[in-house]
């Protein structure tokens, strides 16, 4: 399916129909709306929330956006172009990735550092690498989950402050209404499986997602 951008499909919902909606908001506001409405706006805010102009996974204020995406969710200082590490933030905001990490609803926070992403894990830093993994050492996946840690940190569309919700105090936190969120660094996640057809051959082994890529465009170029 083609994605839309979110102007245009602002464009589209405009004229199919804007003073209806509009007028139906406003009635929604002001205390008047009939149930019918009610229900469907309540069905339109939750599915669609662009109608409206804005995205539920998506805040911004004060030059600090937040998107969630499940159990992830990416912190971006959007006054500066390029990507912060940790070093820069704390002139700004000392403390504030050690406070972030003690909340209850949180698992982990990841930054970027000089030399190696950082972890912040209840109230602790941990400076990540294959030989100082952290709250992940004792596990048998340890230099797997750091160094997919890296990968991710190293991208610089990765946000400032990437926040996972997995393993928090009370248990897995998702920041976005949703069944059977994934893309963390629990045990359960770190395994997988790939379903192709019989006449397909995977390139072995795989060790990395990026192995892949070759494989597909192959197979896109095949068809």
């Amino acid at each position: 399916m083609a994605s839309v951008d979110p102007v245009s499909r602002r464009r589209a919902i405009a004229a199919a129909g804007r003073h209806h909606l509009a007028s139906g908001i406003k009635a929604l506001r002001t205390g008047r709306a009939p149930g019918f409405f009610q229900r469907f706006f309540n069905y339109i805010e939750d599915g669609f929330p662009w109608v409206l102009g804005e995205v539920k996974e998506a805040r911004e204020r004060d030059n600090v956006r937040v998107i969630c995406a499940g159990p992830n969710a990416f912190i971006y200082f959007v006054d500066d172009d390029a990507p912060l590490p940790i070093e820069r933030i704390e002139e700004r905001w000392p403390g504030l990735a050690e406070e972030l990490s003690r909340h209850p609803g949180v698992g982990y926070v990841f930054a970027r550092g000089a030399d190696g992403p950082v972890c912040f894990w209840r109230g602790k830093r941990f400076r990540l690498s294959a030989g100082t993994p952290g709250p992940f050492a004792g596990r048998p996946d340890a230099a797997l989950v750091v160094g997919g840690i890296g990968d991710l940190m190293a991208m610089p569309s990765a946000g400032d402050f990437v926040v996972y919700g997995l393993e928090a105090p009370p248990g897995h936190v998702t920041f976005i209404r949703e069944t059977g969120a994934h893309a963390g660094t629990t045990q359960e996640e770190m395994q997988t499986f790939i379903v192709s057809p019989p006449r397909v051959v995977m390139p072995e082994p795989i060790t990395h997602p990026l192995q892949l890529y070759p494989h597909f465009v192959r197979y896109h170029d095949a068809a």
